[in-house]
């Protein structure tokens, strides 16, 4: 077996993967969604946004939610130009348009902000509660 013949098998097998990836992630995101929407509607009850903790987890909550929400845009994109390249001839259907553009730049910004977004408020509620068992006298 030629080592150009092994990795061109290699290459097919995760461009298959691949190409299921994004269904999972689409999956996933969207069951993500609903429950993130169901967490939201728990930490925005008066008595809950009361509590530091709980603002904190506020924000990584709509990090994530909007982390899911732009990828289920990109993706969606991603299927639409898939379903143009394979129902039309390449030479007839027309590029992208502006605002196609312009959405799936602003949703790919927000999937990569996001996350790092959430780590840092997941670090400043670790460090918030770390101060707080340190100093328990302290009223703020």
């Amino acid at each position: 077996m030629s080592k150009k013949t092994f990795l061109h098998k290699i290459d097919d097998f995760l461009v298959e993967i691949y190409s299921y990836l994004n269904y999972v992630i689409f999956i996933i995101s969207i069951v993500g969604i609903i429950l993130n929407v169901l967490h939201l509607l728990v930490l925005f009850r008066k008595s809950m946004r009361q509590l530091t903790i709980n603002i904190f987890m506020i924000g990584i909550a709509v990090c994530d939610f909007s982390q899911m929400i732009s990828f289920v845009v990109v993706i969606t994109t991603q299927f639409y130009i898939n379903y143009k390249t394979t129902q039309i001839s390449p030479d007839c259907y027309p590029p992208q348009s502006y605002v196609e553009y312009k959405i799936n730049h602003i949703f790919t910004f927000i999937s990569n902000v996001s996350p790092k977004l959430a780590v840092w408020l997941g670090v400043s509620l670790a460090i918030l509660r770390a101060s707080v068992i340190r100093n328990p006298t302290n009223s703020r």
